[in-house]
């Protein structure tokens, strides 16, 4: 919050710094900006020792559980895993057959691998601005682009489903 000074200049009001996790450096010597907030109580910490004693946590049985349930509530017969949320970016304009000089929308607010991800397929990616309803802008550039590929840091609550020009297509 600020005020305006009779100079017309903005001042900081008076405040404690924000100390949480977060991008560090932005709004001052040791302030940071929270991106997440995790909840960590007892049983995700007893989950997590769990999946790490035996030292297979990238392959073990929890792996292949979660591959067979995820699978039954998706409708599919297969899925797969990933090490990380890039490796599985850059795997998803290819399984879904995005090829060069294809436009594919992705979120304005997003990470730099979601861009990067489309840019390595060849395709070109559009940015739009995800809202919480189907009042989703369509452009002419929109409808000629390729379905969405929907990905968003945790703070963002758009509904994945309005992000691509036509209903239903979200990768």
């Amino acid at each position: 919050m600020t005020s305006v000074a009779r100079s017309g200049r903005h001042r900081a009001e008076s405040r404690p710094p924000m100390r949480s996790p977060g991008i560090r450096g932005f709004c001052g010597a040791g302030s940071t900006i929270p991106i997440a907030r995790s909840v960590k109580g007892q049983e995700e910490i007893d989950a997590v020792r769990e999946v790490l004693i035996p030292g297979m946590p990238a392959s073990g049985s929890f792996v292949e559980q979660f591959q067979r349930e995820f699978a039954r509530y998706c409708g599919t017969k297969h899925t797969g895993t990933m090490n990380s949320g890039t490796a599985a970016l850059f795997s998803t304009p290819y399984a879904l057959g995005i090829a060069r000089k294809d436009e594919v929308i992705v979120p304005d607010f997003t990470f730099g691998a979601t861009a990067s991800s489309v840019r390595m397929a060849g395709a070109a990616p559009i940015f739009a601005h995800a809202t919480n309803g189907p009042g989703f802008p369509v452009s002419d550039e929109c409808a000629r682009s390729v379905p969405g590929l929907p990905v968003h840091p945790p703070v963002a609550d758009q509904d994945c489903r309005y992000i691509c020009a036509r209903p239903g297509e979200v990768a």
